[in-house]
């Protein structure tokens, strides 16, 4: 039978230097300052994003009235009150074209 005897025993102070030691604080301020950076980034973009759907938005509402404009205008000169200032005359009679036969098309 084997019996594993470890002799060594545990530093818990060489665990506590090893976490605390200087390189994890420069590791975790630096993680810190990306953090932060990425941050700033993000919420400037988001910004930039916002912002330019909003222009789009309001030229897009822009155009949507101009053409509104531009067809109410075609359509007020173009209108069937204009028949009413011309000059035409009053129909009286009517002349139909009679066909011979009551077919138009054939085989």
């Amino acid at each position: 039978m084997k019996v594993l005897v470890l002799n060594k025993k545990t530093d818990s102070s060489f665990i506590v230097k090893g976490l605390l030691s200087d390189r994890f604080y420069k590791i975790g301020f630096f993680m810190v300052i990306l953090m932060t950076g990425l941050y700033v980034f993000q919420v400037t973009e988001m910004t930039k994003t916002t912002y330019a759907i909003n222009d789009y938005n309001s030229e897009i509402s822009r155009s949507l009235e101009a053409i509104r404009t531009q067809e109410y205008s075609y359509l007020s000169t173009n209108s069937f009150s204009r028949v009413a200032e011309a000059n035409f005359e009053k129909v009286e009679s009517f002349k139909y074209v009679e066909l011979p036969e009551t077919q138009i098309a054939a085989r």
